[in-house]
């Protein structure tokens, strides 16, 4: 992995600052279900976010523009993260990222941080914060899909797994039994998940468990 330093200046305030910004990595074997990547790429998610130590403005890049203000920043239902405490300040900042996209209308953004934050939960064996993310990450992969015309069939495997990592399984089994992909590793894996959900199997899993039944 390389990183190098770069000055970047804040969409929100205007402020200069420099960051570790990521060069090159490599990646060694399959990904979770939720297609959290392998090593070394699962090791370099503290450099997925920058955030601006004058305002608190989080995002990819901090010169992202958003419509947001320096005092929507100041606000205590950010500051706090809806009042929520969690264990890494990764995982509270991949959280404001999220109530970031949301004011922004961009739920796509909105849901993939709350995917992030939840992994950064999982490492920090953060399980009541983590299962709040996916649960309400699953929310907004629900409103993906039914706005789609062509549905994605990665966010649906990835819905599923959120559905079943949380204790839903009643729904996933009824959501999911009768669906065919266009793959046969997908249909793999949909297969997979219902089995654990039948068993009310919370557990993280990777592609490789699923190749190699």
């Amino acid at each position: 992995m390389t990183v190098f330093p770069e000055e970047t200046t804040c969409a929100v305030c205007g402020a200069k600052n420099e960051f570790h910004v990521l060069g090159s990595f490599s990646t060694f074997g399959p990904p979770d279900l939720d297609l959290r990547p392998a090593e070394m790429q699962r090791s370099t998610m503290p450099f997925w976010i920058q955030k601006c130590p004058s305002c608190g403005y989080v995002a990819s890049q901090l010169s992202d523009p958003a419509p947001i203000t320096e005092e929507w920043l100041k606000a205590e239902k950010y500051t706090t993260c809806d009042g929520i405490n969690f264990s890494s300040d990764l995982s509270k900042g991949f959280y404001q990222q999220f109530m970031i996209a949301i004011q922004s209308k961009d739920t796509e953004k909105a849901f993939f941080a709350l995917l992030h934050a939840a992994w950064d939960c999982d490492d920090w064996e953060d399980d009541e914060n983590a299962k709040h993310c996916r649960q309400t990450a699953c929310l907004l992969a629900e409103k993906l899909l039914s706005s789609e015309t062509e549905k994605d069939e990665n966010l649906s495997l990835i819905r599923a797994d959120l559905l079943r990592r949380t204790g839903q399984f009643s729904r996933l089994i009824d959501e999911y039994s009768n669906i065919q992909y266009s793959d046969d590793l997908l249909n793999k894996i949909i297969a997979f998940q219902l089995e654990k959900a039948k068993a009310q199997d919370t557990g993280l899993y990777r592609v490789e468990d699923v190749t190699r039944k």
